[in-house]
């Protein structure tokens, strides 16, 4: 950066850290801490350097540009890593100790992204399968009669969850009975939910009546 745009010593050591905290956020599989005095000094760089940018020769300008659509490109990309993050898990950053490595917008967006999941889950997975017990309940043996239909059922709806099985865990009202990363039950007003899974990839699921 130093020479194209009388960098200073402070704009320099900015750059060079925003390229660090780009690497290491690409590399984390969690938010890491933000150092926004960082990225604010290079958001004032990008402000005040567009603004000069008539008053080079067309030659300067033209390397000026260029490098000023890399280090915006870094800076966006920073920003879109950590969002994506929040997006992929968000029960994870309710954590006090995770928290506080976010800023109150990025909280707000991961408070957010819970809602959507929840609402996701309510009604692609627990809403369907629910009203299909309710509609078998009064037969003597429900479970054999429909089982193949659920399963079916199940099946397409987990589809939509994609690779998140941890998304039981956004059940703010249900009771979840186990978790790990083989077993996930939830359970949710009279219905319990049944998860199997690989490495965090759902390859089946269940649901029965409780009581």
């Amino acid at each position: 950066m130093a020479g194209l745009l009388e960098a200073n010593e402070q704009n320099k050591r900015a750059y060079d850290r925003l390229l660090q905290l780009w690497n290491n956020e690409r590399y984390s599989p969690i938010v890491l801490p933000r150092e926004q005095g960082i990225l604010d000094t290079v958001k004032k760089y990008l402000s005040t350097s567009q603004a000069r940018m008539n008053t080079y020769d067309k030659v300067h300008r033209d390397m000026v540009h260029l490098h000023m659509e890399r280090l915006r490109y870094i800076f966006e990309d920073y920003v879109r890593l950590r969002l994506s993050k929040l997006s992929d898990k968000p029960f994870l950053y309710m954590q006090t100790e995770l928290q506080k490595y976010l800023t109150e917008n990025e909280q707000d967006a991961a408070k957010a992204f819970l809602e959507l999941s929840l609402q996701l889950l309510n009604t692609t997975v627990f809403q369907p399968i629910r009203a299909m017990l309710s509609s078998h309940a009064t037969e003597l043996d429900p479970e054999a009669s429909f089982q193949k239909e659920l399963r079916e059922t199940l099946n397409r709806q987990l589809v939509l969850l994609r690779s998140k099985v941890v998304v039981v865990r956004f059940l703010q009202d249900a009771t979840i009975t186990s978790f790990d990363t083989g077993i996930v039950v939830a359970r949710n007003d009279q219905l319990a939910v049944h998860f199997d899974a690989v490495e965090d990839h759902v390859i089946n699921g269940s649901a029965v009546l409780i009581g």
